[in-house]
């Protein structure tokens, strides 16, 4: 008889939200594979998808598709059974799934102990210890969130860390102009605009940089940003240009032609925007903090101190030693395919492998 492995893709539901991305990537990855898996180890899949979302990865996977109505009822089924139920987040609606032998979990982050306080840090931090208790086996997107899960909690499943990819921008093949901008005429910021991403410092840095460089372009989702950040904004219009929700297409021309890509972040899993900003070969300045170094090694540039002037020097620095190197653009492409998608599902699929095993 094959052997079931369930991955929960509830989180489609959320198109914009990055554990979505990260789903899509390794459904989409599995079920290219999925032929293979089961003729070569006797694998079969099965995806827990919203309501309307089954076949989004095509015909060879088998689907489950659910509503927020349904997870209790689905939880409890006797005869919902596999031999690995994956758990693609920390934040999961799916608490336990009996009759499932083995339970892997992902674990992005724990970055809301830095930025939350009061009872809402205790309700964050019971529910993701409920998620992480039910694990039978662990993965962490990078080490500094394996160790910051690791200060926190007590673990004593069996853990590997497995890096998310990173899309190749300059593979891609739709690309839209931003009206307004001039290729290398201008800074870049991505995000979803949280107090901990410190946009409101490159808002200040601007204060402190030649009018020739071009504004600061702020573009994600404005949702989440503070009144603050607002005013700030609001208070330079000349210098900063936002850009709320951008298209795919936008996102792609965006990072193909800044001038630099700027993430100060204070608070990061992983860090996708810069690794998507250096694929297309452009200088990343980056905080030294949590898992930005990690992921941008030494192709990347760091701020010293995040304090504006201080950063507007950095920038200015870095810029100049950029300019003259003549394999800083090389050098930000290979390090940023190092992380690829391919690798990750390929990861994932040996951890199954070896969970089965034992």
């Amino acid at each position: 008889m094959s052997r079931l492995i369930t991955i929960e893709a509830y989180t489609l539901r959320l198109p914009y939200c990055g554990f979505s991305e990260f789903v899509t990537r390794l459904g989409k990855g599995i079920a290219a594979r999925s032929e293979n898996l089961l003729k070569e180890h006797d694998l079969r899949f099965r995806f827990v998808v919203p309501k309307g979302m089954a076949g989004i990865f095509g015909p060879t996977v088998d689907y489950i598709e659910v509503t927020d109505a349904d997870v209790a009822e689905i939880e409890r089924r006797p005869d919902w059974q596999s031999d690995i139920f994956h758990v693609p987040t920390q934040y999961s609606t799916f608490r336990h799934m009996r009759r499932c032998r083995a339970k892997l979990v992902t674990v992005h982050d724990v970055n809301f102990i830095h930025n939350k306080h009061g009872l809402s840090l205790l309700v964050n931090w019971l529910r993701v210890r409920k998620r992480i208790r039910s694990a039978h086996y662990l993965a962490f997107i990078s080490r500094y969130a394996m160790a910051d899960t690791l200060a926190h909690y007590k673990l004593s499943a069996p853990r590997r860390v497995i890096y998310n990819g990173v899309a190749d921008t300059m593979a891609a093949t739709e690309s839209t102009p931003v009206e307004g901008l001039e290729p290398q005429r201008y800074l870049l910021h991505l995000s979803n605009m949280q107090p901990n991403k410190n946009v409101d410092l490159l808002v200040r840095m601007t204060d402190h940089l030649p009018a020739n460089i071009g504004p600061l372009v702020l573009a994600g989702t404005w949702a989440h940003a503070s009144e603050k950040l607002r005013k700030l904004v609001a208070e330079r219009p000349d210098r900063v240009k936002v850009l709320d929700s951008v298209s795919e297409a936008s996102k792609i021309w965006l990072y193909r032609n800044c001038r630099a890509f700027l993430f100060p972040s204070q608070c990061e899993g992983f860090g996708l925007p810069p690794l998507e900003a250096m694929s297309a070969g452009r200088p990343a300045f980056l905080s030294g903090l949590t898992s930005l170094p990690e992921v941008g090694g030494d192709a990347a540039y760091y701020f010293n101190r995040l304090e504006p002037e201080s950063m507007a020097r950095d920038l200015h620095t870095g810029l100049a030693h950029f300019d003259v190197d003549p394999y800083a653009e090389a050098r930000c492409r290979t390090r940023a395919l190092q992380f690829n998608w391919e690798q990750c599902v390929d990861d994932y699929i040996a951890y199954y492998l070896d969970i089965l095993a034992e």
